[in-house]
């Protein structure tokens, strides 16, 4: 599924339905581990063998596996069970396209990640609430627009942590410029997000507005998750940028205490938006000003 706005262009591949490529003026921002097999040169087969993944409905792995949601048994691996579902595409155009993501209570899953398995990560996989996640990406303004709606399916409220992973390609100048407005608040280098990403929650800051800087150009992620998780698997030419609701903190429970609770047929909907651009001139520190003016929405 090919989505255009002049020479801003996405892809979201058909067979995996992952966001696979973004590019301006024909380079390359988006790591390619999501593609299929055929398609996958040997950069996007260094590192992450996923673009993108959706984290619903927990953040981070759970204690040996398992977890109780409101007073009920769930078994889960690290980022819950809406990673290994079978998405469906519902209908895309030129510039669109949506997904979504049905799931039964109870309903048991595989768990998709590649074996050996270690403890936190139970082979079954199942989450004792309905609920469908719907995603959408819109390009509009030369910037791509990501909504995502979950909406609870159940008779019971049930809690949620929620969040999504997206990776992308770095060169040996990247760094990670994390912003408040036109304020810089931190500057981290691929080596620092590799340190942190040696635990098990990555680099987690308190802010929305995260710029990825490369040689050729930059990536510009602003959302309303809340807080951002920076992740990176080794010394490879990748990087995930994760607007996440909760930090991962190993929690046995998920209660209303530590993470959102949805009532029954009640939804709640969150926004990402990403820009490209080409290189700034070294002077230039601030955003482009269409992230400064332009709504998420």
């Amino acid at each position: 599924m090919d989505l255009r706005d002049g020479d801003f262009s996405a892809t979201v591949s058909a067979q995996t339905l992952e966001l696979t490529s973004l590019r301006l003026t024909g380079v390359e921002f988006v790591h390619g581990g999501g593609k299929t097999a055929t398609e996958k040169t040997a950069l996007d087969k260094t590192g992450w063998q996923h673009s993108e993944i959706v984290i619903y409905p927990t953040v981070g792995p759970c204690p040996q596996g398992a977890l109780l949601a409101l007073g009920h048994k769930a078994s889960l691996g690290s980022h819950g069970i809406a990673r290994h579902g079978v998405w469906n595409e519902r209908a895309h155009d030129s510039r669109t396209a949506h997904l979504a993501f049905q799931y039964l209570p109870h309903e048991p899953l595989l768990n998709t990640k590649s074996p050996p398995l270690p403890a936190t990560e139970p082979r079954a996989l199942s989450w004792p609430y309905a609920f469908t996640i719907t995603q959408t990406y819109t390009i509009a303004r030369h910037a791509l627009h990501v909504i995502f709606t979950i909406n609870n399916d159940d008779k019971r409220a049930q809690p949620y942590r929620f969040g999504w992973q997206q990776a992308f390609r770095t060169d040996e100048h990247t760094k990670i410029v994390v912003r408040d407005g036109a304020k810089v608040v931190k500057t981290l280098s691929m080596k620092q997000i590799e340190e942190a990403s040696k635990g098990t929650h990555g680099f987690v800051v308190e802010h929305a507005e995260i710029e990825l800087r490369r040689r050729d150009g930059s990536v510009f992620v602003r959302h309303d998750f809340g807080k951002t998780a920076l992740w990176r698997p080794g010394e490879v030419p990748m990087v995930c940028i994760e607007p996440i609701t909760h930090a991962a903190d190993n929690a046995a429970e998920l209660t209303s205490a530590n993470a959102h609770i949805l009532q029954p047929a009640a939804h709640a909907t969150y926004h990402v938006r990403i820009e490209l651009s080409a290189p700034l001139p070294a002077a230039s520190a601030g955003l482009p000003a269409t992230v400064q003016k332009i709504p998420l929405q």
